[in-house]
């Protein structure tokens, strides 16, 4: 499964649409619990936005997010682009490309 990526506005920031992301990761771990290199990031932008990244094991432990609008398949963020791991084991979690 591929790296997804889901974008909210400063509206939707401000309207805490980014817990829904994170309750969907707890779940989707609470279902799976073997899924521990599952991982979620994110990355604020200039216009306080933030722009989410589902790990491959995360979209799948999450799938039934993946139809919210503003999901959208991608490639593995870059680590240097100010991503910070949001849900997931540090140790253990999927890691974003190196450039």
């Amino acid at each position: 499964m591929p790296w997804y990526m889901i974008r909210l506005s400063q509206r939707d920031v401000a309207a805490d649409k980014g817990t829904a992301i994170l309750d969907a990761y707890s779940a989707g771990l609470m279902n799976d619990p073997s899924a521990v290199e599952a991982a979620v990031y994110d990355r604020r932008s200039d216009d306080d936005g933030v722009t989410y990244f589902l790990s491959p094991t995360a979209a799948r432990i999450m799938s039934a997010h993946l139809n919210d609008p503003g999901a959208t398949e991608c490639d593995a963020p870059a680590s240097e682009d100010g991503l910070d791991l949001v849900a997931g084991d540090r140790s253990k979690a999927e890691s974003p490309q190196k450039r």
